[in-house]
């Protein structure tokens, strides 16, 4: 038998049994896609079975999803009103048919990101405010990220902490959310380095020395984890943002507090993830000149601090759970580009830099000799501009050391 055969014979089935219009069979069926169980349990929830309309075949699919596991996308943003616009044009109907809710919480000088949110017509969209001023740590989003938490901890049975520029992409992710719901996971960790097309690597884990050694660097991104509810309230009730502790990576430093005994459950993942909007600006870190305090002081102190149960490894964790990727060519050239990583302060750090970046180190050192006015005629280069740059930098110094030599 056809799959159309089987699917229409499902469509009969259900339009007998719940004796709805036949067009809500076809939008979930056909447009949607939704499997059997899916499509009976969004029939019950119609308002009204006998008059078709996408908006109450949405509603019922939203009350359907929600009232199975709820998921809250918290976003922070500032004075960012036109990414704001992007999520609500993009992402939102698709959010809401997968029972997903979307909460910005805005620091913004303004109220225009506030004012779009509020006369949007999503019924899954929400708007906080956060006072910047209230914040004890100036340099860092940790303690708005922390409220982001206590928000939305106990309102959901899942909270999935993202950047404004990176939107989940709930279709390729929700199947692979449910497996982790329903297996009573801790942890989902979604790899926001990178994005291929398709599921390519799911690792599970319960092992917390390894996941740190693994996983903290990718983790260090914000998207890159969702928190089930029970470790979700662990964090917002027990480990808030502490000077000198955690602060400047409060998330992942906290989970690795919370589950230093084991007691977790936890999957890795990559796979289409977001769809990202084009940004050309940069994080605090880099244009504050930041970048060096946070891997030169804050690093090492996080990991000092870590419990006793990482003694073992604590070493091994400072050297070893940043990845190359978290040291990548263009991640580099931006720190140079807005002033970080000077000659001295890399030279200063020499030890700790060289074992942390390892094969990176190298061109970290060379664009630490650069001017950042020099280094930013690279941001538009091809993809192996340091290939270049390197080579060109090579020849420089040879040419000082020719002259250097003809003058003895």
């Amino acid at each position: 038998m056809s799959n159309n055969s089987n699917e229409n014979s499902i469509s009969k089935i259900i339009a007998n049994e719940y004796k709805c219009c036949p067009e809500y069979l076809d939008y979930y069926l056909w447009e949607l896609k939704l499997d059997d169980q899916t499509i009976r349990d969004a029939i019950k929830n119609l308002e009204n079975k006998t008059i078709f309309s996408t908006d109450l075949a949405d509603d019922a699919l939203y009350r359907t999803r929600k009232q199975k596991h709820s998921l809250c996308i918290v976003v922070p943003t500032y004075n960012r009103p036109s990414r704001v616009k992007v999520w609500l044009a993009e992402s939102m109907k698709t959010y809401y048919q997968y029972g997903v809710d979307v909460l910005f919480v805005d620091s913004s000088e303004d109220d225009e990101t506030k004012n779009i949110i509020k006369n949007s017509n999503f019924k899954n969209v929400f708007y906080e405010t956060f006072d910047d001023n209230t914040k004890t740590i100036k340099d860092t989003i940790d303690e708005k990220v922390c409220y982001c938490f206590k928000i939305a901890a106990y309102k959901y049975d899942a909270i999935w902490p993202c950047h404004d520029v990176a939107m989940p992409d709930m279709k390729n992710i929700y199947e692979i959310f449910e497996r982790s719901f329903y297996a009573k996971e801790d942890l989902l960790i979604v790899d926001a380095f990178y994005n291929p097309d398709s599921l390519s690597y799911l690792e599970e884990y319960n092992n917390s020395h390894k996941m740190i050694l693994d996983l903290y660097g990718i983790m260090t991104s914000l998207p890159s984890v969702i928190y089930f509810s029970k470790l979700a309230r662990k964090i917002s009730d027990e480990y808030p943002v502490k000077k000198g502790i955690n602060d400047g990576l409060w998330v992942p430093t906290v989970i690795f507090h919370a589950i230093a005994n084991n007691d977790f459950k936890a999957t890795y993942i990559i796979t289409h993830s977001f769809n990202s909007i084009p940004d050309n600006g940069a994080s605090f870190w880099l244009k504050n000149k930041s970048v060096l305090k946070l891997y030169a002081e804050r690093w090492p102190n996080i990991v000092k601090n870590l419990p006793v149960e990482y003694d073992s490894i604590r070493e091994n964790i400072l050297y070893n759970s940043f990845k190359e990727i978290n040291f990548n060519d263009g991640f580099l050239l931006y720190c140079r580009v807005y002033g970080n990583f000077g000659f001295i302060d890399v030279l200063k750090n020499f030890n700790l830099f060289r074992k942390m970046m390892k094969k990176q180190f190298i061109l970290l050192f060379i664009l630490s000799l650069l001017p950042p006015s020099f280094a930013k005629t690279y941001l538009d280069k091809p993809r192996r501009w340091n290939v270049k740059l390197v080579r060109e930098i090579i020849r420089f110094i040879n040419r000082l050391e020719k002259k250097f030599k003809c003058k003895k």
